[in-house]
């Protein structure tokens, strides 16, 4: 059934005349329906643009919430007919801006997470819950839509995670999850698999790898005092087989060279081989029988087992799903399944397969500003050093002085063989100077008293 609904999510008419309904879900995308409705149906003026509609098949198997977005018309001697598309609604995120310049420095994933969703000036999308705790560095400016500032958020990570919602609710909710890892469905050929395509992508191959751990700069914790002095770990096959295809990766989180090294050796294994994706057609079972089994379910998300006569057994995880055509043939489904991560257990964390691990944008570029300073000082005339930080710099790790002090040449010099000096006496007083070498002096006293030269 596909029902439309207002900006109060309020139903306000059943589009039981809509055909050619399609929809697509996209692992951590917003996804999409569209569908076509007869040109002169009365029930088109309640299709209005940025308005909900709502999809639920014919088993009353929720699909989702979207909202409309283009619409075209088409008209000709075989066809009269209106075609819609609408975006899922999370897309409502797009609808508030980041205006100006934010950065969050070592927050946790909820509190990053929770301070991007209360930018929303219509409070449509809550947090409900995340399973990750991460410490990275963010930073926007003048972002149209919080959508992609969302999306970023978790890009940084060293692990497979899910963007799952709830739609069925009001605030809908939002969750970052850990994916899962066991197979709760099946896929077997000669029961329901129709076809299969499956896709070989060597863009995401690595074959040399040189960690990075915690620190900056010449500091930054790497592994060559565990690996000979070679800053990498390589997988020798692999580039005799494709060449050598060299990354750099970043978990600040290592501060031991040796844990760093053990989990790069472990990761290296499973990028040095090329990126599998199957393209499955399959029959979704479950709308084909009274009694349907759970594991005939295959949705986006799940883990299935494929079962096949050339390839064996494999376990992988369903990236895409889609229905071309969800009142008429229910049963077709097509799906792109991709590899599933195994588990690395080492002392620190379990990794993953992720290609863009602890991306180094966040930690920004260590710079020194360098300013020299000379000058003549005193006790009564002090130097003053100044210096001048840009205005486009945001953190200051440290700020450090540095000097070394020596004796300067004065602009005033004293006499040679005995220096003068100055008596004065008061009331009167009498004073008398001698000075050798020629030396001169000069004298004064008040109240009428006086000085002899000789």
């Amino acid at each position: 059934m596909l029902m439309t609904m207002n900006l109060s999510r309020e139903y306000t008419a059943i589009l039981e005349n809509a055909y050619d309904v399609s929809y697509e879900k996209i692992e951590n995308e917003i996804g999409s329906i569209e569908f076509s409705m007869p040109l002169y149906d009365t029930k088109n003026s309640m299709i209005e643009a940025l308005q909900y509609v709502e999809l639920t098949d014919n088993e009353n198997e929720y699909i989702g919430l979207y909202r409309i977005m283009p619409s075209l018309v088409k008209k000709d001697k075989s066809n009269y007919s209106i075609k819609y598309t609408a975006t899922h609604v999370l897309g409502t995120l797009l609808d508030s801006v980041l205006f100006g310049y934010f950065e969050i420095t070592n927050k946790k994933t909820v509190d990053v997470i929770n301070f991007v969703l209360n930018q929303q000036k219509t409070k449509h999308w809550i947090l409900k819950r995340c399973d990750f705790t991460r410490y990275f560095s963010y930073a926007w400016e003048n972002e149209n839509g919080l959508a992609d500032a969302l999306f970023s958020i978790p890009k940084a990570f060293d692990e497979d995670y899910l963007w799952e919602w709830n739609t069925k609710v009001y605030p809908f909710e939002l969750s970052l999850v850990k994916p899962p890892t066991e197979p709760v469905c099946r896929i077997q050929e000669g029961y329901n698999m129709e076809g299969f395509e499956i896709d070989i992508d060597p863009n995401n191959l690595v074959n040399r790898v040189y960690p990075l751990g915690a620190g900056e700069g010449v500091n930054q914790i790497n592994i060559k005092s565990v690996n000979n002095n070679v800053p990498y770990v390589e997988d020798k096959e692999s580039i005799k087989k494709y060449g050598l295809v060299e990354y750099v990766w970043t978990d600040l989180r290592f501060t031991q060279p040796q844990s760093l090294k053990d989990n790069a050796t472990n990761m290296l294994k499973k990028w040095s081989i090329p990126k599998v994706t199957w393209k499955v057609a399959a029959a979704d079972l479950i709308k084909l029988t009274d009694t349907p089994l759970e594991i005939d379910k295959l949705r986006q998300g799940t883990v299935v087992m494929i079962n096949t006569n050339e390839y064996g057994s494999l376990n992988l995880r369903i990236k895409k799903e889609a229905k071309s055509d969800v009142f008429g043939a229910p049963q077709s489904l097509d799906l792109e399944i991709g590899n599933v991560k195994d588990d690395i257990n080492t002392t620190m964390s379990d990794l993953g397969r992720k290609q863009q691990i602890n991306e180094t944008y966040s930690q920004g570029a260590t710079n020194i500003l360098n300013y020299s300073y000379q000058d003549n000082c005193e006790s009564a005339y002090p130097a003053e050093i100044e210096f001048y930080l840009d205005d486009d710099v945001f953190h200051v790790n440290t700020v450090e002085l540095t000097f070394k002090t020596k004796r300067y040449r004065g602009y005033t010099k004293a006499v040679k063989g005995g220096g003068a000096k100055t008596i004065t006496s008061e009331a009167g007083g009498k004073s008398t100077q001698t000075s050798s070498a020629g030396g001169g002096s000069v004298r004064s006293t008040s109240a009428g008293g006086s000085s002899v030269r000789s």
